[in-house]
């Protein structure tokens, strides 16, 4: 599930070295919802935070049901997640690869 969010973040990275983290498009919103989608459900499904512990909540079911702060846990949790995601993604760069990148959003863009 790392490797999966980490790919996500791949694309904002991208996104960020090749036209500045001022200039990004919106192409990589999907990912990054993705990413948080995989997140959610490995804080919510899968027991990977301590701090929300050993339950399984499901999303517009139990969850709203849970306490808010059970629910602020829960958001804390993805947004470390997602971050970590990110991180890595940055770390793993390869910008001998950004013209294929670049190539790509320009196709995404046409």
């Amino acid at each position: 599930m790392f490797a999966y969010m980490d790919i996500a973040m791949g694309r904002q990275v991208a996104e960020e070295l090749i036209f500045g983290a001022e200039n990004v498009i919106s192409g990589a919103i999907s990912d990054i919802k993705h990413a948080m989608d995989i997140a959610h459900g490995m804080v919510t499904k899968y027991c990977f935070s301590d701090k929300v512990g050993i339950v399984y909540h499901r999303r517009n079911t139990s969850e709203e049901s849970a306490s808010s702060s059970t629910r602020a846990k829960i958001d804390e949790e993805v947004k470390k997640l997602t971050e970590k995601a990110y991180e890595r993604a940055l770390e793993s760069k390869h910008e001998e690869d950004l013209p294929l990148a670049l190539g790509v959003e320009r196709c995404n863009t046409a």
